[in-house]
């Protein structure tokens, strides 16, 4: 079963229609599984490096700072106890890995789940072609007329095309990826796809065959 799409030019105007394949942009929608899969995501972009002095990491001496009775005082037995200003840390965080895994399977419905929800709730736009003069004024004009507004967009088409990048790089919560690069958590951050008809067959393409 096909599913035909709308597609504009960059001015907004309907130009004609796309068959989308409902493998990839008419599937079945698992929020749990998109969430698991941006979490993945986020996971693998932290460095784990955080790290606080505890007891072990701190060079001082040994010595007892004064007596043990007499002065009035708390009994102290070093200059790092994690009382004192300048101590120890307790329970501090320490280095570690958040990485976690996920099969291919899984990647691959959740890519799937959040294609499908642009398609479904009409935040896929397809054009017929992507090429600009590669000023930013000039995609910014674009969007404009392709009622894109706020939100964000992620910007996909078939092959990389150096003029788009630079048209698209200064703009807010613009990302131009390659098909090879769609991916969950971009999908989810920004409200529309914007993808040329070429786009849409690579995405196709790659989800596919992944």
């Amino acid at each position: 079963m096909s599913l035909n799409y709308k597609v504009l030019n960059l001015e907004g105007t309907e130009v004609g229609s796309v068959t989308l394949d409902p493998a990839v942009f008419a599937g079945a929608v698992n929020e749990a599984l998109v969430h698991q899969v941006v979490t993945w995501q986020r996971n693998r972009t932290r460095q784990g490096t955080h790290a606080t002095l505890n007891r072990s990491k701190i060079e001082a001496t040994n010595k007892k700072p004064y007596k043990q009775k007499g002065t009035g005082r708390a009994r102290r037995g070093s200059d790092v106890s994690p009382l004192l200003v300048g101590g120890a840390v307790i329970f501090g965080p320490q280095p570690k890995s958040y990485e976690t895994r996920l099969n291919k399977k899984m990647k691959k419905s959740a890519l799937v789940s959040a294609l499908t929800a642009k398609a479904a709730k009409a935040t896929l736009i397809v054009v017929d072609n992507l090429s600009v003069d590669g000023k930013t004024k000039t995609f910014a004009k674009a969007l404009s007329k392709l009622g894109i507004v706020k939100g964000g967009a992620v910007v996909v088409c078939g092959s990389r095309d150096e003029q788009l990048e630079r048209s698209t790089k200064n703009l807010q919560k613009i990302v131009n990826l390659p098909a090879e690069g769609v991916n969950v958590y971009d999908l989810v951050k920004h409200k529309y796809l914007i993808c040329s008809k070429a786009g849409v067959e690579a995405i196709t393409k790659r989800v596919k065959g992944a």
